[in-house]
């Protein structure tokens, strides 16, 4: 894996901390009591789910289409939390960088090198 490829592991490793981190602590900050019930259940339900599917070490390690599924599931997940949470500007910067990094790695054919 050549340095684009470093690039894009190291900022999808980030998104996905952002997306967790957004989702459990934007729900906690939320002032809609719905979103502090809801942001943070979701990020928690995103970390179970991802660190048994969608994990390169996970137990059950997806591939293919289902893991590409997932991602998308995820990241729309995070996505939506960001406008809720955070307004139209975080969630626009969120849903670009967490889509155009998922693209990349797969039109490099980078999915599964790490």
């Amino acid at each position: 894996m050549g340095a684009a490829g470093v690039i894009l592991y190291v900022v999808r490793f980030l998104i996905e901390v952002a997306t967790v981190g957004g989702l459990i602590g934007g729900g906690v900050l939320a002032r809609n009591v719905s979103h502090k019930l809801l942001f943070p259940l979701l990020g928690i339900a995103i970390v179970v789910v991802w660190s048994l599917f969608g994990a390169p070490k996970a137990k059950y390690a997806l591939q293919g289409i289902p893991k590409l599924m997932l991602e998308i599931v995820v990241f729309g997940i995070g996505a939506y939390g960001f406008f809720q949470l955070f307004g139209e500007r975080a969630g626009i910067i969120y849903t670009v960088t967490a889509f155009l990094d998922l693209a990349l790695i797969y039109l490099l054919r980078l999915q599964g090198v790490v």
